[in-house]
């Protein structure tokens, strides 16, 4: 691994915006699907059983006949022994997402099949609509992680084969972090 690397990794430098270091920013987090209005609070998930019309808990999203369910879409970065991983949302069919719902609040400890979704928020390399993906249910899992299936879409070689450390910080400068208070010294 590259010594400048490892120092990001291992180092106490932080994010002057937000304070967090370079390995906490490895995990990049939505709270709603990109088509969700601001106002509408995130509730505890149990609300999903409770409340009627459009809920967004933190795992759930109902808006109109829409259902999101909230994953993990891991990219990993080999040459720095670590994973770049995004808190997203996936699109799927109202069918696929009861049964999910289902087994994620009423317990099932059995393996579900794999979900067919679409990513459900913008990301630096998907600007050309919906990516479909594969939601993989495992029992006893926090929550699902996604799997993309485009072939020829930019994610698929990401996810296959690995992230450089160049694009980790496109990706963090475009989520507006302050990269350079992580790489240059003060």
């Amino acid at each position: 691994m590259d010594a400048h690397i490892s120092r990001l990794l291992t180092g106490v430098r932080t994010c002057r915006c937000c304070g967090a270091s370079f390995r906490e920013l490895l995990n990049l987090d939505f709270d709603r699907p990109g088509i969700c209005p601001l106002d509408l609070p995130v509730l505890d998930n149990s609300a999903l059983l409770g409340e009627f019309g459009d809920v967004l808990t933190q795992d759930f999203c109902r808006l109109d006949e829409s259902r999101f369910i909230r994953g993990q879409l891991v990219l990993p970065i080999r040459s720095a022994g670590a994973e770049l991983v995004l808190g997203i949302w996936v699109q799927l069919s109202p069918d696929a997402f009861e049964h999910h719902v289902t087994a994620s609040l009423m317990g099932g400890e059995e393996a579900l099949e794999a979900m067919e979704g679409w990513l459900a928020n913008p990301l630096p390399v998907n600007d050309e609509g919906p990516v479909a993906c594969l939601a993989h249910l495992a029992p006893g899992a926090e929550r699902p992680e996604f799997q993309i299936t485009e072939a020829d879409h930019p994610l698929t070689d990401l996810q296959q084969d690995e992230m450089p450390i160049d694009s980790v910080f496109e990706w963090l400068h475009a989520f507006g972090h302050d990269v350079g208070s992580l790489i240059f010294d003060a």
